[in-house]
């Protein structure tokens, strides 16, 4: 059983967060202080916490604060009856000091959304622990899903997102934001977990690209990976092992990760970029020292994050935040990848803006094997349509939206929680 604590000072609030909770099978203590809250932080170690940002006469940064001085690894989902705005800024400041949040949600909050931000109880059959993770790894359980990139002006497939889950025989599938944040406390378990996806990634690119596909393969790899020098040596020659050509794979690090040691940093990259591999900045604009970073690192592609890009319809602000990217990118000569792109009317926005790709639930969501096979034969199908209809005079959408796989109810990749491994 999971042990789940509550801080919000509306009772009624904290009264229904226990309720749905405890239905789904949680151990929940409520709390309407802050200092009742760290009495039971400290009385029982929490699995999860669900948090609001304001307190009346305190606020959740202060709480924030606390929970990265006690080193808490639990799950946080923050609530908040602000703007989105200073929600994404909380959310932020939470992942830059080292805690896992797991979902922030707008007040007045919908039991479907806060069910779904909650850990499925039945994935917690067994314990998740770096020991099993190991296990996990040795036994083969990593499972890869893939998530389509496509080049915004004509809508074609360019790229695929391979993304990590844990398949547990006996407790069921294990979510990236469960298992990352431990393989990340441990650098060796950091490395075999990152060589592990790699293998498996290079393994299925001989199906994948048998069915017609020639884009890039991108992989996440962490701030861990970084520390080792010899990295370059050892990620190249288990990719040429496999025969998955270093021209065609993309590995994708947060900006974040790239400033942990940045001397180190800028000689493992380097030498990663020398033996053909392409190096991508991840949720670019998240994190710090992102001007310094572009400028001193060998990178070739940006990836805007999702929090950019889905308010672009709605928020002056957000949009002109991703113009200015991309025009940054343009300039600098880079590739731009926009994600979190949810509807036609976001791609039309990003293509005209001046992105180069995207990707998004609106497109697909991330694809088992041979789902994704059957997608890329799909694609394949509508382009020749396309071709044809373009011969005979007619125009039809570009866009692959909608079409199999498209969906809200997909995963997500591993990159600091994003890592998205």
């Amino acid at each position: 059983m999971r042990n789940l604590l509550v801080l919000d000072d509306d009772e009624l609030v904290g009264a229904f967060v226990r309720r749905l909770a405890a239905e789904m099978g949680y151990a929940v203590r409520t709390s309407t202080t802050v200092e009742a809250f760290r009495a039971h932080f400290w009385a029982q170690t929490p699995d999860e916490i669900v948090l609001d940002l304001w307190l009346g006469q305190s606020d959740g940064i202060e709480v924030l604060r606390f929970l990265s001085a006690q080193g808490c690894r639990a799950r946080i989902i923050l609530l908040s009856g602000t703007d989105n705005r200073t929600l994404d800024a909380a959310r932020a400041f939470a992942e830059n000091v080292g805690l896992n949040v797991g979902a922030a949600l707008s007040k007045p909050v919908r039991a479907a959304a806060l069910r779904g931000a909650l850990t499925p109880i039945e994935a917690e059959a067994a314990a998740i622990n770096a020991e099993a993770l190991a296990a996990g790894i040795r036994n083969g359980e990593l499972v890869l899903e893939y998530q389509p990139i496509i080049t915004c002006a004509n809508g074609k497939l360019s790229g695929l997102e391979a993304l990590v889950r844990w398949q547990r025989p006996e407790g069921g599938r294990v979510p990236p934001d469960q298992f990352i944040p431990i393989a990340e406390a441990e650098p060796e378990l950091m490395d075999e977990l990152t060589f592990a996806i790699a293998g498996h990634a290079a393994q299925d690119w001989h199906v994948i690209s048998k069915s017609g596909f020639t884009g890039h393969v991108a992989l996440n790899i962490s701030a861990q990976n970084l520390r080792r020098l010899d990295f370059p040596e050892r990620f190249a020659s288990l990719i040429q092992e496999r025969g998955l050509p270093a021209e065609q794979v993309t590995l994708e690090l947060t900006e974040t990760a790239a400033m942990t040691d940045p001397l180190v940093s800028l000689d493992v990259l380097v030498r990663l970029r020398l033996r053909g591999f392409t190096l991508a900045v991840d949720d670019f604009g998240t994190g710090y020292s992102s001007l310094s970073m572009l400028r001193r690192l060998p990178y070739s592609e940006l990836k805007i994050d999702r929090s950019f890009v889905k308010d672009i319809l709605a928020s002056h602000d957000a949009m002109a935040i991703v113009k200015a990217v991309l025009a940054m990118a343009q300039n600098m000569g880079l590739n731009t990848v926009a994600e979190g792109v949810e509807d036609a009317q976001i791609l039309t926005t990003l293509t005209d803006a001046g992105a180069t790709c995207a990707q998004g639930y609106g497109i697909s969501r991330p694809l088992a094997l041979p789902k994704l096979v059957e997608w890329i034969g799909a694609q394949a199908v509508n382009d020749a349509t396309l071709a044809s209809a373009k011969t005979q005079g007619r125009t039809q959408p570009a866009m692959p939206l909608a079409r199999s796989g498209a969906g809200h109810d997909g995963g997500a990749g591993v990159s600091n929680n994003k890592h998205t491994h």
